[in-house]
This record gives structure tokens, sequence and C-alpha cells, in this order.
């Protein structure tokens, strides 16, 4: 039975009276095999194990990467949400009454379920496997760093017109939809605008860039801080799939769709140069007629656009490589800006 239909059969019953429940049912629910009981009943399909536990896609709702976790603690099954901000969980019975069923229902339908998953046999197989153990234990490793970097994003707030004055003092497009947020590092002082990559309806990672005046952009001594959460990706803001933008840096992006007169085109950012060889797997998933590609005008930079430049020739995809006097675009933008605009945005 799919989970469609799972759900679609289910009638609930009058509540707001007493119901006796019987203990042993209770107890037959509460206890119920619920790896088992998922993918018999409910026809989901184990993505990744972590410990003795595993990842399902949630049955909450659509998503790409998995986020419900059922471990074994104590004896009993238990459940976990990490898509949502509250973090919900529990037994067997809190899942069903989560789908929507009534208490007396989820204990009739879970005490009637005698399934029952061997986990011995999985110990045992991943003794005689340790090359899949090891796959197993990088794949949990990385979807808990990716729903690690989705539980910080759903907690910040939508700061609103401090994050669009990031992009506006520097002349640059405001773009709600890319999801940009303002962190604040408390334990070191230090602000940063988030940008979940690749994008926020797939949300893998966060890209962390330090929160600061825009009249410091220019600075050639000013370090700049930046780091990630999450899985290190892509950033793609998704329009025109037929012409590709690539930059290395979302504010590159940002910057370029202005230099190159590209409003149209989907933006991409390498988020750092190793990240070169990945256009390979977004040309599979795009299929471009054209890229333009801006990296930095410098050793990383030309090396990466080499790289790019011999991907988009296998995929036959026209590779246009505009020229730009300043180190990356965002810089070359900024100078080319009058003087007395850019005092103006200084000064807000």
């Amino acid at each position: 039975m799919s989970l469609c239909d799972f759900i679609r059969g289910h009638h609930g019953k009058a509540e707001g009276r007493c119901l006796m429940i019987d203990e042993n049912a209770l107890d037959l629910a509460r206890t119920v095999d619920l790896p088992s009981f998922l993918e018999m009943e409910l026809g989901l399909t184990p993505v990744t194990f972590d410990g003795n536990g595993r990842f399902y896609l949630s049955p909450f709702g659509e998503e790409k990467t998995p986020s419900l976790h059922v471990s074994y603690r104590d004896g009993v099954w238990l459940w976990f949400d990490h898509r949502s901000a509250l973090r919900t969980g529990g037994d067997a019975i809190a899942l069903l009454r989560r789908l929507g069923y009534s208490f007396s229902d989820s204990v009739a339908r879970l005490s009637r379920f005698n399934g029952w998953y061997d986990r011995g046999g999985i110990t045992q197989k991943k003794r005689m496997e340790p090359s899949n153990n090891r796959k197993e234990e990088s794949s949990a490793g990385k979807l808990e760093k990716a729903l690690y970097a989705r539980e910080v994003h759903a907690r910040l707030p939508d700061s609103g017109s401090t994050v669009k004055s990031y992009f506006t003092d520097r002349g640059l497009a405001y773009y709600p939809e890319i999801e940009a947020r303002l962190f604040v590092d408390f334990k070191h002082s230090t602000k940063y605008i988030t940008i979940p990559v690749p994008y926020p309806s797939d949300l893998r990672g966060l890209e962390l860039r330090e929160y600061f005046p825009a009249s410091m952009e220019m600075s050639a001594d000013f370090r700049k801080k930046r780091k990630c959460y999450g899985i290190k990706s892509l950033w793609v803001f998704k329009r025109n799939p037929k012409r590709l933008l690539i930059t290395e840096s979302v504010l590159d992006a940002l910057a370029g769709e202005n230099l190159f007169d590209l409003q149209d085109a989907t933006l991409v950012a390498l988020n750092g140069v190793g990240q070169a060889a990945e256009i390979e797997r977004l040309l599979k998933c795009m299929k471009p007629e054209e890229a333009f590609v801006a990296v930095d005008n410098d050793g990383p930079g030309r090396e990466a656009g080499r790289i790019i430049k011999g991907i988009l020739e296998r995929n036959r995809v026209r590779g246009i490589f505009p020229e730009f006097n300043g180190k990356d675009p965002l810089k070359t933008y900024l100078s080319r800006m009058t003087q007395p605009a850019l005092n103006e945005q200084y000064k807000n």
C-alpha cells in the first residue's frame, strides 16, 4: 500500500468521548518495529543508515534530502523530524497522529501489525561488507551536515531591511527568493550573511559571508571572513536555463548580471575554485546552450576557468569568457560605479 493510499484510506472516528483501549494493544503499538511498519505499510525506503538508525524521505511533505530519522533506543523505535524547526518526534503512535490519525485509530493500526525487521541481519551484513559500511557512514555524515545546515537556516529570522541593504548598498539586486539571512556569531562577535546552497528548496549547506559596510569592500588589506555550514555546494539561482553565468562567489554573480547585462541568465557560484568540476553535473541537469564564465583574474581562478572550459566543450555548450579589468566581477563592477553614487550608498 502506498503512503497516499494509506492516508486516503483513513476515516477518523468521533473524538470527544472516552475510549477504552486495551492495555496490551497500547503496548504493542508503542513497541512496534517502526522501520518495518514504514517500509511494509507506508511504502517508504531507507535512504541511508546511521548507526542503529536510518533516514527516510519524510512522509509529511515532499523533499529531496531525507529528514525523517528512525532509531532504536531503550527497547523502542523512535522517530525524529529534522525538517521541522520545532524538531518534533516520538514513538510510532505519535507518527500516525502527525499523519492525521486519531489516537484510537493509531493504536488499532499499529497493534495489528506483526512485521519485524531483522536488525541482527543488517549488523552481520555490515561486518561482511566493510566497504559498503564506509559508504553508508560517509553518506550518513553528509546527510547529518545537510540536516544541521537546514536546521540552522530554519531558526534564523527573516532580517528584512538589514539583509536587503547588504546587497543594495553594493548596487546589487536583492532577490528575496534566495532566502539570505543574517547570522550572528556571538562567541566571536561577528555577523554573517547566510545563503542556502544550492538553493532553498534543496538546502544542503549554508554559505556564510561576513557582514560589513560596503565601503570596506574595495579595501585590499581587509580580510573578509567566510565559512560554510553543511555540505559545500554550488549556488544556483534558476532563471533562463539556456543561459548560465558562472562566477566564484554569489556576490560576483549578482555583480556579473549587471556587468555583462545578463539579468535573465541562471546565476551559478562555485563557492570556491575547488568546485569547478561540479559544473559537469550541473550541465546534465540544466542543458544550457551557452555559459558565460567570469572567474577571478588570479592563478586559481584561471585554473578553474580552464577546467570549466573543458567541461563546456565536452558537453557541447558554447563557452563565453568575458574580459574585465579587476580581480573579480564584484570589484570591477564597484569600480565602474560613479563615485557620487558610491558615496551616497555608503552614507546609508
